[in-house]
């Protein structure tokens, strides 16, 4: 129940964007189906998908962007720098729209102190506040390490939301809207952690009781994403399935993000 962005990569051949500048070899990887048993029938067991891992930065190599991500004290910083010159429209829109929400307080870090060896992002909310993000490992083989503007947006993504979350608990914004969408991810969490218990009966209650922890959990951990999208409880994966859209659009609710940016949310995140 950590609230870190784990990848597993497995090495292809390498391709080049439309101009002929190669990027990633490495590949991110996409949990789509998990939480089930070893033993189960092959249809419910984890699915990986992968992705292709691109610099994602305008007219930057990978050299020039690290450089200037070291040069950042905080992550609004970051957020500003990337809602100005990602190349791919979804990290830039989101980015311009919850870059307000970050502000100053959280620490901005390229530094190889991560977790473990597969971890690219990094967040941690607390009485150290910060992102970390891994630097380049071999820009000639296209191990780009944490410096792409998806991985970024994406970690930044979840300080908006925390902190967000955050104002809307604060007495100032009783009865406003934001408040009401705090109240919501509140309320949320219990009926997940019930659904949760009813697939695995010695689930820990502990990560469940902290809503920052969850927030990020839940939008980080791509197997937890899986079981709260995929996992058949009862008869029916409808609640389950709804329950999962409900927190996203609470989400998207409480960062302010428009019908319209729906796609762009969903790619960053």
């Amino acid at each position: 129940f950590g609230d870190d962005v784990a990848y597993q990569g497995r090495r292809i051949r390498p391709r080049s964007d439309p101009s002929g500048v190669p990027f990633s070899v490495s590949e991110r990887a996409r949990v789509t189906s998990a939480m089930s048993d070893p033993k189960a029938a092959p249809s419910r067991r984890p699915r990986i998908v992968t992705e292709p891992r691109v610099l994602g930065f305008r007219d930057q190599t990978p050299e020039q962007v690290q450089k200037t991500f070291e040069g950042f004290k905080n992550a609004r910083q970051a957020a500003d720098y990337v809602a100005e010159n990602a190349e791919d429209d979804a990290p830039r829109e989101i980015m311009k729209r919850v870059a307000p929400h970050i502000g100053t307080k959280t620490e901005f870090r390229v530094t190889n102190d991560l977790p473990n060896k597969n971890v690219l992002g990094h967040y941690r909310y607390g009485e150290t506040d910060y992102v970390a993000i891994r630097p380049i490992v071999d820009a000639t083989s296209g191990n780009l390490g944490g410096m792409t503007a998806d991985t970024i947006a994406h970690e930044l993504l979840h300080v908006a939301t925390v902190r967000r979350y955050l104002d809307g608990r604060l007495v100032v914004n009783q009865k406003t809207d934001l408040a009401r969408h705090a109240g919501q991810i509140d309320r949320l969490i219990p009926a997940l952690f019930r659904e949760a218990r009813r697939v695995n009966p010695d689930l820990p209650a502990a990560p469940f009781r902290d809503p920052k922890e969850m927030i990020t959990y839940a939008l980080t951990n791509p197997e937890f994403r899986a079981f709260m999208i995929e996992t058949k409880l009862g008869r029916t994966t409808s609640y389950m399935r709804s329950l999962y859209n409900k927190f996203i659009a609470t989400v998207q609710s409480l960062l302010g993000i428009h019908p319209e940016q729906k796609d762009a949310f969903s790619r960053v995140l």
